[in-house]
């Protein structure tokens, strides 16, 4: 068995294998094994008389052990390799027939007439005096089968359905983690350490499969009720046996500061993992948080005096650690838990622990911070390209993407495979007689190309823990900021200040965070966001009770570094992108002006946009082009949300540029006539979605027309539109003739009401004698006068929503606008003049009618629900009242005229 496992360990499944006529011996032993053959039944003969012998309490001697542990060497061999044969031989028309050996494994034992090979492997774990190559190997060879789909029920029943083989098996399992061996120790005691790794790995695994299995019982689960209704208790209360979950707690618990973090950090780190996927586990999760917490403080004690360090070993602790105690912070804040939950929320945003020793870095600092600085300070190294001679780079490189797999979601290099093929090309070389000099040479490119590529995988470990590190670190701080109660998180305003100068100071370029922008920036629009609420009440000046003032400049700087952040990041990391313009909005929205009595932008406010002050606008413009370059292109071309909180961001600028700076740029670099032009791409995009559910093109759609309403509040803003054709642009719109069907009518809203909006604000900019654009608008009313009419005509009865008011009122205004200055066009626009009057003979009996309709109760009070409504329909009644007396004072002017002709 000894020459098998050699023949397979030097053998790799390739195509020309499949092909009978070329069959090597390797394979033919290969397609023995997963089979039901001589071969196989002989090998698990020889595990099933080692097993016997070992329950007796005897010892495995000479030929006898030598044989055990072939057999389980070559088992454990044969799972590792069917899966690329079987990958091969799904691909390719070959006729031979293999079998996995996990099924094998489960077909009967002729000598017993059982099921119960698996059985046999299994109680070669029981005795503690078991050889450890044997253990390691079983373990191996269980945690292979267990985690192949269809084998983990039938071995959990095989396995359980005798109480005392159980009990017997997880007692062994737990002596065998209780052994305490340190990892840099060798020979019998690595043994030791990869059997308890082995161990963890197995129950691990199986937490992945649905309960009931035998991994929840050995973890102390009654498996035989629901999971969620067991009471995990100490070892001799009411009966209870000392199960794995104890052993792995108490590995990480009985000495305080935690010295197995540094003694075994392999297994610390599983130990991790496997506390963190019970947590998680909707079955046990409740039950194993509240063991933890109950009866060790195990949150409380490990925040106090856990290690934090910039060693990766140790950064995957902190990172599953943290992981958990953001599920804790969770849990007891939904369960109410108040003392213990500001317990740990003292303990995060408090000052670092004060002892003294390596355990303990960055003392007086906030715990927070301190985690956060040990996963700035891990270094993951930059990739160096080889410079070869023999190899071709771009072949070499997709030779290693050929020989890429996935672990963990990371795709890494099989190096030893890599190996394998390389070698092989320097064998076939070989073959030609090339001088043994440079055969050397060729060797010593392949050991450095095995070198560099050993190199890549190392890099891209450490960016993903890095990545995974951060993301624990913002999970905890997320749960903490919005999941728990204010008042429970000490000094909040000022925590987080510091966490957004922490996190936008280390995300610039060359700093620790700017690999991980993204993630990064979305926890600064956190961050920003809750300070932003916690500073003052929405659209108020009232600030809230107990929060204190921003210092003087802190939101400038904010601003300076955002806009830093946003220069920086590039045009691909359109998440990280619209994260940080979102920041800054929310900043922007804090550094509104005071006082907007002096500001002559009363357009702005009438637009919902508060006026920002003149030190952030200073900080904004002090960038010059370079910022708004990047607004315009994300504008332009960026996607979708980028789109909207650029638009966003744009019509809050404008609307406080007192000296139209940024206007005169959008105009002379041509993005003012690109987005007014992009306004009929707009309309075929949303006839497109308009029968679907995807809603981004109206989003998008409405932020561009509030932000060119924005530029229509100004007199040179409106003028700069007209010129730019925005009212012929408005006419072409199809979509509107199309409306979505009465259960959609939030989708009419968003396209009808930007439309009026910005044609009303762009003529009342432009006052009343600007003939083009009154001309221009009255056909605009004939063009859509279908949509028009529908909104203005009123039934008896009918009951209209506030949005249908909205809509009401900005059509109303228009109208009113129109008639108003109706006279004031030239003789020769009294084709558009008659057009307008025949369509606006309908539109006047729909708008009389309104008054009939929109009759208000006798008094209405701040106590009123339809308040808001109540005062639409004010607007709207003065908007038909004024409509009647300029239609009117038309009327009277041309009885006048007639009468003056008469006579």
């Amino acid at each position: 068995m000894n020459i098998f496992y050699v023949f397979l360990d030097q053998f790799q499944v390739n195509e020309q294998d499949l092909e009978e006529t070329v069959n090597s011996p390797a394979y033919h032993l290969l397609t023995q094994l997963l089979n039901d053959t001589p071969l196989l039944i002989k090998i698990m003969t020889v595990v099933e008389s080692a097993s016997k012998v070992l329950t007796k309490g005897e010892r495995l001697k000479g030929g006898h052990l030598a044989a055990a542990q072939s057999a389980v060497k070559l088992l454990a061999l044969t799972l590792e390799m069917q899966e690329e044969m079987l990958s091969l031989l799904r691909e390719s028309s070959a006729t031979t027939i293999v079998t996995p050996l996990q099924q094998l494994l489960l077909t009967i034992n002729p000598s017993t007439r059982n099921s119960d090979f698996i059985l046999h492997i299994a109680k070669f774990l029981i005795p503690l005096n078991t050889d450890q190559e044997i253990a390691h190997g079983c373990l191996k060879l269980l945690v292979a089968v267990c985690s192949k789909p269809g084998t983990l029920s039938p071995v959990s029943i095989l396995l359980t359905q005798k109480s005392a083989i159980a009990e017997e098996l997880m007692q062994s399992l737990v002596e065998r983690l209780e052994t305490d061996e340190p990892e840099s120790a060798t020979g019998s005691s690595a043994e030791h350490n990869a059997i308890r790794q082995k161990i963890l790995i197995l129950l691990i695994s199986l937490l992945d499969f649905a309960p009931p299995n035998i991994g929840y019982y050995l973890l102390g689960f009654d498996i035989t009720r629901p999971l969620n209704k067991t009471v995990l208790q100490e070892p001799g209360i009411q009966g209870c046996k000392r199960t794995c979950l104890h052993s792995v707690i108490d590995l990480l618990f009985k000495e305080l500061p935690p010295n197995c973090l540094y003694d075994t950090p392999i297994l610390s780190h599983l130990c991790y993992q496997l506390l963190l996927k019970l947590s998680t586990n909707r079955h046990t999760g409740a039950a194993v948080l509240r063991y933890l917490r109950s009866t060790y403080d195990f949150f409380g004690k490990f925040l106090e005096i856990h290690p934090w360090s910039n060693d990766s070993s140790r950064l995957e602790h902190q990172t599953e650690f943290l992981q958990l105690l953001a599920l804790e912070l969770l849990v007891t804040s939904r369960g109410n838990l108040t003392s213990y939950l500001q317990r740990l929320l003292v303990g995060l945003a408090g000052p670092n622990s004060t002892i003294q020793g390596p355990f303990h870095a960055l003392e007086g600092s906030r715990k927070l911070l301190s985690l956060l600085e040990s996963v700035c300070k891990m270094e993951v190294g930059t990739y160096v390209p080889l410079e070869l001679n023999y190899f071709d780079s771009e072949k070499l490189e997709m030779l290693i993407k050929q020989h890429q797999y996935k672990e963990g979601g990371l795709s890494l290099v099989n190096v030893v495979t890599l190996h394998k093929t390389l070698q092989s090309e320097l064998n076939m070389i070989s073959n030609n007689n090339i001088p043994i000099a440079q055969r050397n040479e060729i060797n010593e490119e392949i050991k450095s190309i095995l070198n560099n590529t050993v190199e890549r995988n190392t890099i891209r470990r450490k960016i993903s823990l890095k990545r995974k590190a951060f993301d624990a670190w913002r999970q905890v701080v997320e749960v903490m900021i919005v999941g728990c109660n204010n008042e429970l998180v000490p000094s909040r305003q000022t925590l987080l200040v510091e966490l957004t100068q922490a996190i936008l100071a280390r995300s610039r370029d060359g700093q620790p965070l700017s690999g991980l922008l993204s993630s990064a920036s979305g926890c600064v629009v956190l961050l920003i966001q809750q300070l932003r609420y916690t500073s003052q009440i929405p659209n108020t000046d009232i600030v809230l009770e107990g929060a204190d003032p921003l210092p003087p400049g802190l939101l400038q700087t904010m601003t300076r570094n955002l806009v830093e952040a946003i220069i920086q990041c590039g045009g691909n990391m359109q998440q990280a992108r619209a994260h940080l313009y979102a920041a800054l909005l929310h900043c922007l929205k804090m550094s509104v002006s005071n006082d907007t009595n002096d500001v002559k932008l009363g357009g702005a406010i009438a637009q919902g946009y508060q006026i920002v002050d003149s030190d952030s606008l200073a900080v904004l413009c002090s960038y010059g082009d370079i910022f708004i370059e990047s607004l315009c292109k994300d504008a332009s071309k960026g996607h979708g949300v980028t789109k909207i909180l650029a638009f966003s961001l744009l019509s809050i600028i404008l609307g406080a540029d007192t000296y139209q700076n940024w206007l005169k740029h959008l105009n002379s670099k041509g993005y003012l006539k690109h987005f007014i032009e992009s306004i009929n791409t707009d309309n075929q995009n949303l006839l497109m979605g308009l029968s679907s559910d995807n809603i981004k093109p109206l989003f998008i759609y409405e932020a561009k027309l509030a932000f060119l309403a924005q530029i229509a509040q100004t007199e040179a803003g409106a003028t700069t539109l007209l010129d730019a054709g925005i009212i012929p642009r408005l006419s072409e719109l199809t979509i509107l003739h199309q409306l979505p069907v009465s259960s959609e009518l939030y989708k009419q809203h968003l396209l009808v009401q930007p439309v009026f909006t910005l044609l009303t604000s762009l003529l009342t900019s432009l006052g009343s004698k600007h003939v083009v654009a009154n001309r221009q608008a009255s056909h605009l009313v004939c063009v859509h006068s279908e949509l028009i009419s529908s909104i203005v005509k009123s039934s008896p009865g009918e009951e209209r929503s506030k949005q249908d008011y909205q809509d009401l009122c900005v059509v109303t205004s228009l109208l009113s606008w129109l008639r108003a200055h109706q006279h004031d066009l030239h003789d020769e626009d009294v084709a558009v003049s008659i057009q307008l009057q025949s369509t606006g003979t309908q539109l006047q009996r729909h708008l009389i009618n309104l008054l009939h309709s929109l009759q208000l109760p006798g008094k209405c009070t701040s106590a009123d629900t339809d308040l808001e409504i109540q005062t639409i329909k004010l607007q709207i009644i003065t908007n038909v009242v004024s409509y009647c007396v300029s239609a009117m004072a038309i009327l009277t002017s041309s009885m006048l005229l007639l009468r003056n002709w008469e006579l």
